[in-house]
């Protein structure tokens, strides 16, 4: 009976009179229905800036920075890293898979059900290689980039070292048996040995890339010595899991070191020692560009000409 208003004698409509006194009733119900709590509109809002459209406008914006790094970086092989990386490059492009739950803090680890190793052959003949993705909680990088991919580094070039450490053993006990030397020159040999490699040992531990980790300069150097705490067993458990083939392929004349990258950073930029040359074949690592494609910006600097960019738009796809 209150559904509709009333004409009145003149033709205006008139809301008809409410129950009880002065209307009080229907001014609480009325103010119900018109009144929503702030939290149901905020979230309304939210959902409207990341809305389908909006996320593949962002993606389009922040996939342009990925073709001025092939530009920049023209023989480097690129890998998405999956699922995010996957929707700033192009279809058919190589894929990678390092979580950013393997670089959070205090729950640092190297997977060994995702190793890959085809990164780091690949990086190794082509002298490089370039990660893409990006992230959406409010920083430049993910924690993919900035510590899961260091870590995997590491845990390779220590592997990598170690094999060729044991190769060198292998041809010097070989080539002193080949030489058949007297008993009184073989323990000499053994005295000599066994004093270079206490003094050796000695250099290794006194450098500062003895474990060739190489964090970026905004991870904390508590978070960092945690870190080196734990690679040891990393480098066990990739031991024991990895076919000796697959080891015998990695680099190793020069190490693994990653070198990120950002929309508003280029690479080079936040390393902690100088690039000692201008050239790939003057670096004396191979670089591991990680590149965050998604820009960090501050609320009222992201809106568009008639959309609102989203950080990080590629992220959890099944949510869209």
């Amino acid at each position: 009976r209150n559904r509709l208003a009333t004409v009145s004698g003149n033709g205006r409509r008139r809301r008809p009179a409410c129950r009880g006194s002065g209307g009080s009733e229907l001014g609480e119900r009325g103010s119900e229905i018109e009144m929503e709590p702030m939290w149901k509109v905020q979230r309304r809002l939210k959902a409207d800036e990341l809305c389908l459209r909006h996320r593949l406008l962002s993606i389009s914006e922040d996939s342009h920075f990925v073709e001025l790094l092939q530009r920049r970086h023209p023989g480097f092989p690129v890998f998405a890293n999956l699922r995010n990386g996957l929707w700033y490059v192009s279809p058919g492009t190589p894929t990678c898979y390092f979580k950013s739950t393997d670089g959070h803090a205090s729950h640092w680890s190297f997977s060994v059900s995702r190793l890959n190793l085809h990164v780091a052959h690949v990086a190794a003949k082509h002298g490089g290689c370039i990660i893409v993705d990006s992230t959406r909680k409010g920083k430049r990088f993910p924690d993919s980039l900035s510590k899961t991919v260091p870590i995997w580094c590491s845990v390779l070039n220590q592997t990598t070292r170690a094999m060729a450490a044991a190769s060198a053993r292998e041809t010097s006990t070989i080539g002193e048996a080949s030489d058949a030397p007297s008993q009184e020159m073989k323990m000499v040999t053994k005295e000599k040995s066994k004093a270079g490699g206490a003094d050796d040992a000695k250099a290794g531990a006194g450098a500062d890339d003895d474990d060739m980790l190489w964090l970026p300069l905004w991870v904390p150097k508590t978070e960092a010595e945690q870190i080196r705490k734990r690679l040891p067993s990393f480098v066990r458990s990739l031991h024991e899991v990895a076919r000796k083939a697959d080891l015998v392929a990695l680099p190793r004349d020069k190490p693994l070191r990653c070198v990120w990258a950002a929309p508003d950073r280029l690479p080079w930029s936040d390393q902690p020692t100088p690039v000692p040359g201008s050239t790939l074949a003057e670096l004396a690592f191979i670089p591991i560009i990680c590149a965050s494609v998604s820009r960090l910006e501050a609320p009222q600097a992201a809106v568009r000409r008639g959309w609102h960019y989203v950080q990080g738009a590629g992220d959890d796809e099944e949510g869209w």
